[in-house]
């Protein structure tokens, strides 16, 4: 789905709201970009702030990165300054928008009622409509619930999401249930980074058995403690 305060010219050259250029899959013509695009999720308006590198080659591997519990997709974006590296490495990078601030992970406390998976999967297939992407390369990332949320495509995104990485964001069983993200179709690399001083999502003992549990599907899992820091 197009975003907003976008316009189709006579050339067939489709105009964005702020100025930066990329091809649109299919077509030849360029157009000015970066911007929200908006989709429905079972009457649900979402929303998803695609940044895609101005001199794009061909099909461009996309990020999918989540913002914390109580952030929104252009904090993430500024907080995380991927867009530097990743338009340099011709990647495309998504901040998808959170329903009440919240990713849908299985906890008590987060705010989201939506089957957050289904949005995922049905906004990777709108920018795939819209841009050229390598869905061979499709990774997941966050920050907190953002990376609780990574964990969660992990298990039941399997079929689309190539790797995941998370910063201070645990792995939760969906209703504390030890069959939970067990049928997966493939191994899943995961990267995680986590403070030793973090009290909210702490590395404990817990959370040390949950990546000891996901380990078990996933033998690229790399564990990055920082200290504290």
């Amino acid at each position: 789905m197009i975003g907003l305060d976008s316009k189709v010219n006579s050339e067939n050259i489709l105009y964005l709201r702020d100025q930066e250029r990329i091809q649109i899959k299919g077509k030849s013509s360029s157009l000015i970009f970066s911007q929200w695009f908006y989709l429905d999720q079972s009457g649900v308006n979402r929303s998803y702030y695609v940044s895609r590198p101005s001199n794009a080659v061909g099909s461009t591997p996309l990020i999918i990165n989540m913002h914390g519990y109580g952030s929104n997709a252009l904090e993430q974006r500024s907080y995380s300054g991927m867009d530097q590296f990743a338009h340099s490495q011709n990647i495309t990078v998504v901040y998808p928008q959170g329903f009440n601030n919240s990713w849908n992970v299985f906890t008590f406390w987060d705010a989201s009622p939506y089957d957050d998976v289904e949005f995922i999967r049905s906004m990777i297939d709108d920018i795939s409509e819209n841009f050229s992407i390598d869905l061979n390369k499709v990774y997941a990332c966050g920050m907190s619930n953002g990376g609780y949320m990574s964990y969660r495509l992990a298990c039941d995104l399997s079929d689309k999401i190539t790797a995941i990485g998370s910063v201070t964001g645990n792995f939760m069983l969906q209703n504390i249930d030890p069959n939970d993200c067990l049928d997966q179709d493939r191994e899943i690399p995961i990267i995680h980074f986590h403070g030793g001083s973090i009290t909210t999502g702490s590395f404990d003992d817990n959370f040390r058995h949950c990546l000891l549990y996901t380990s078990d599907a996933a033998d690229d899992l790399l564990c990055v403690d920082l200290g504290g820091r």
